[in-house]
């Protein structure tokens, strides 16, 4: 079982929560997370049943994302900080995290003056020494550069599948249970399909290919994931969907994920 991922915003909160409401606060640890973090954070006293939050502490990180000096944000309503019409929507966020009395978490996109951006919310709500919710912890973090690595990952798959399509041979990958998980241009019209992506969630049963043939095909597919060995040259027969009966030499060689 592998460990689940280091969370840093999980990190935070669950410190500043213990901190905050614990029979001895800790003032220096709280200042340290406050002043050290690149994540905006603030704690937010929740007013009338939830009918409003109010900021009652807020760090310079998130002073800087919301271009507010931190002393002007004090105290001040996330309406009265955003405007009712901006404001509504992290307003029900923050009711919803009330109502079900745990951290949840959110995307959404929010205009900071003339430009538009992209955060990941987390909102922990914390008890006092009676058990009721009586603050929030807000810890907030732009997606701006997480968005430019999927941009550019998704720009490397776009290059790949060019590079892989241009290919005269045929090219498939699939899962532990040998269900397509892509392939190429050449593939797919072996096939009788107009576009790879017609391939990914089918399997051998799915392609014109002899019933016999689609056996012999997974039988090869469980033995090299089960030796972990490739099996390269193997010369075998396929029927395609032009009707056409090929003889294929051909190579197959087990991938391995990050574990």
């Amino acid at each position: 079982m592998t460990s689940p991922a280091f969370d840093p915003m999980a990190a935070v909160s669950e410190s500043l929560s213990t901190a905050l409401f614990s029979d001895g606060p800790d003032p220096e640890l709280i200042q340290t997370i406050w002043n050290s973090v690149d994540y905006g954070l603030w704690v937010l006293e929740v007013l009338k049943d939830g009918a409003d939050f109010r900021v009652i502490c807020c760090n310079p990180a998130m002073a800087a994302i919301v271009a507010i000096p931190s002393a002007d944000v004090m105290g001040q309503t996330l309406r009265e900080i955003f405007g009712p019409e901006q404001a509504e929507p992290y307003v029900v966020q923050c009711r919803r995290a009330l109502q079900q009395g745990q951290t949840i978490c959110f995307e959404d996109r929010l205009e900071m003056g003339a430009r538009l951006t992209g955060w990941s919310t987390r909102i922990t709500p914390l008890r006092d020494q009676s058990g009721q919710i009586h603050r929030l912890v807000v810890t907030a973090i732009e997606m701006r550069d997480r968005k430019a690595v999927e941009a550019k990952l998704e720009q490397s798959k776009r290059v790949l599948q060019q590079v892989i399509d241009n290919l005269p041979m045929a090219i498939v990958w699939k899962d532990r249970n040998s269900v397509y998980e892509g392939g190429n241009l050449a593939l797919a019209k072996i096939a009788g399909l107009n576009h790879p992506r017609e391939l990914v969630g089918k399997t051998d049963y799915d392609m014109p290919w002899k019933p016999e043939e689609t056996e012999w095909f997974l039988e090869c597919d469980r033995r090299i994931m089960a030796d972990a060995t490739p099996e390269l040259g193997i010369i075998e027969p396929q029927l395609q969907a032009d009707g056409k009966q090929a003889w294929l030499r051909t190579s197959k060689v087990p991938l391995y994920d990050a574990t």
